[in-house]
C-alpha cells in the first residue's frame, strides 16, 4: 500500500516537472514545457520591412499567417498544425535581427521545424525572393 502510494506520488511529480508556461517571442506566457531550445537567432543586412515582406511569404507557402504584430515587430503562423512565431529587432539600422521559434500545439518545442523555416528565409532573401 505504502508502495503504491509513493509510485503514485513520485509520477505525479514527475508530471508536474516537466509541464510548466514558456514565453513566445510576441512576449505572451503559453501552457507547455519550459527549459528546451526552441527558438533560431539569425541576423541579415536587410531593413525590418523587407525582412517582414521575405519572412510573411515563406510562412503563407508553408502554411497560414495568424497573425501581424506591427507594434512588437512579430509574425505569427500554424505550419503543419505546429505554432510559429517570427521576431525582428533592428540591431543597427542595416542589419535585423530574426528570431524563429516554433512549439507543437501541446506546447513542445519543434527546433527542427524553427531551423528549417529560418534556412528557407536565408535562402529566400539570398535567391531575391525567387
Amino acid at each position: 500500500m505504502k508502495m503504491k502510494l509513493f509510485a503514485m506520488i513520485s509520477t505525479l511529480g514527475l508530471i508536474l516537472l516537466g509541464t510548466g508556461c514558456y514565453s513566445t517571442v510576441e512576449g505572451n506566457s503559453k501552457a507547455g514545457v519550459p527549459w528546451t531550445r526552441d527558438s533560431v537567432v539569425s541576423r541579415y543586412e536587410r531593413s525590418i520591412p523587407q525582412m517582414v515582406a521575405v519572412v510573411k511569404g515563406v510562412l503563407i507557402r508553408n502554411g497560414q499567417l495568424v497573425g501581424d504584430n506591427t507594434i512588437a515587430q512579430t509574425l505569427h503562423a500554424k505550419v503543419d498544425g505546429r505554432n510559429v512565431w517570427v521576431k525582428f529587432e533592428d540591431v543597427d539600422g542595416r542589419v535585423t535581427q530574426m528570431t524563429v521559434q516554433a512549439r507543437t500545439g501541446g506546447g513542445r518545442p519543434d527546433l527542427d521545424l524553427a531551423i528549417e523555416l529560418d534556412r528557407q528565409i536565408a535562402v529566400t532573401l539570398t535567391t531575391g525572393g525567387r
